[in-house]
């Protein structure tokens, strides 16, 4: 179940935002989508910040989640033999 807080933006602290990560995490978001979600989070908390309308970041100390890294395929030996066979 999730649950929403309604904050203001100076409001908001690196718990709220822990808590909204394990929510993410909580619904199957893959941590690909978590992280492009909190990318937008901190570019928009950057910002107003470095404009002046918050006086701390709350996600400064915001880790991203990991992305998985998908191994390449290759091609066996016998593969590649059969590929120069044929020219």
């Amino acid at each position: 179940m999730i649950f929403l807080k309604v904050l203001n933006l100076k409001d908001v602290s690196y718990e709220d935002l822990r808590e909204f990560i394990a929510q993410l995490y909580d619904l199957g978001i893959q941590p690909r989508s978590q992280a492009r979600i909190l990318s937008g989070i901190k570019s928009f908390y950057n910002y107003l910040f470095i404009d002046g309308y918050i006086d701390k970041d709350p996600t400064e100390m915001l880790e991203m989640p990991q992305k998985t890294m998908k191994i390449p395929e290759v091609l066996t030996v016998d593969e590649v033999n059969a590929m120069i066979q044929s020219i």
